[in-house]
């Protein structure tokens, strides 16, 4: 009878939704997140990723080459080695822009555009030197550099600007030898500034 029906109707508004209409909704919230575009990442193509900075705070996100590191200055360079401080300080890199700052100097004298093979013969050889610490940092015998070993003398210590870089990137002389001390190693300076010695080997 008529009272028997209302505890029917009572626990038929109790039930959960059918099957049916709870996979349709899913489906429906998924069709939404698919056809959403996903929201672009904060910071521009030119910043450095975290590795890349002087510390954690120190660089944002990105950039570039390979994992890198190794290529966040790459996007701030010109093709005069020209490093947009500005920009890098207004991310928080106040300390690399410095050090970029007094290191450009340097390598612009020993350009292959001013030096010709003398200069492109330097660079390579700081270039070799710079990786060889940056892929071993905690090997000493790659933070020691002979400035009277013949090559090193004739492609590196012959040219002041050369041995001033390399002292820029935290080498200090002890006689008659380049050393990094543990204290003075930074591998992140060390790829920021391999990355201004390859645009320096681009210029001529």
């Amino acid at each position: 009878g008529p009272a028997d029906a209302a505890p029917e109707a009572g626990a038929e508004a109790g039930r959960p939704a059918a099957p049916e209409a709870g996979e349709a909704a899913s489906e429906a919230a998924g069709d939404r997140l698919q056809s959403d575009p996903l929201p672009e990442a904060e910071g521009s193509a030119g910043s450095a990723s975290p590795e890349e900075g002087e510390n954690a705070g120190e660089a944002q996100a990105a950039a570039g080459s390979g994992g890198a590191g190794e290529a966040a200055a790459g996007p701030m360079m010109d093709e005069a080695l020209g490093v947009d401080l500005a920009a890098m300080e207004a991310m928080g890199m106040d300390g690399l822009a410095a050090y970029l700052g007094r290191l450009r100097p340097h390598l612009l004298e020993i350009t292959p555009l001013a030096r010709g093979a003398a200069g492109r013969a330097a660079l390579e050889v700081l270039r070799k030197l710079v990786t060889n610490i940056v892929d071993h940092p905690s090997t000493p015998s790659y933070r020691s550099v002979k400035l009277d070993n013949p090559a090193i003398a004739r492609k590196v210590a012959a040219l002041p600007p050369a041995v001033a870089a390399l002292k820029q990137m935290g080498f200090v002389e002890l006689g008659a030898t380049l050393v990094m001390e543990d204290s003075r190693l930074d591998v992140v300076r060390l790829r920021m500034g391999r990355d201004l010695i390859e645009a320096a080997l681009l210029r001529g």
